[in-house]
């Protein structure tokens, strides 16, 4: 039976004036009144700055990886030890993961992703300028927890 609507009296709709809200079926469920997101002023954008700011938060765990024998020498360290930067990072993202979920589930989420997504631009260019390997992890490790608070 996909495909067939059936009203809430057991009876199918004989016209779209019929169907529950404006677009069908999806809009009852998003209980907008059948209002679309799309018609929204700036419902592009929105998701425009919501996907650019999911790929740079998706790629920063990766990007230090290309660099590493230059951030290597720059550091004067072998390239296993600036390694450790990319690992600090996954380590920090995976051990805060459960616990930022938790701890932020009631705060507001467009506050949480401005603020999560300013302590990583931070913390990514602290890293692009730390001076020694103690530093770099450090501020690797706070990039790691900036992504959790992203994704929470």
């Amino acid at each position: 039976m996909s495909g067939v609507l059936i009203s809430s009296r057991g009876e199918r709709p004989t016209s779209a004036s019929e169907l529950p809200g404006r677009h069908g079926i999806a809009s009852a469920r998003q209980g907008d009144g059948g209002g679309d997101s799309a018609d929204s002023t700036g419902g592009l954008g929105r998701t425009l700055v919501l996907a650019l700011g999911t790929f740079a938060v998706g790629t920063d765990a990766f990007v230090l990886a290309g660099f590493l024998p230059d951030v290597a020498a720059s550091l004067h360290t072998s390239t296993a030890r600036a390694g450790q930067a990319v690992t600090v990072f996954a380590a920090a993202y995976a051990i805060a993961s459960p616990l930022v979920a938790t701890l932020t589930a009631r705060l507001p989420r467009r506050a949480l992703l401005v603020a999560a997504l300013a302590v990583l631009a931070i913390a990514n260019a602290a890293s692009a300028l730390a001076p020694n390997l103690p530093l770099l992890r450090f501020w690797r490790r706070s990039c790691g927890q900036a992504v959790v608070d992203h994704d929470a």
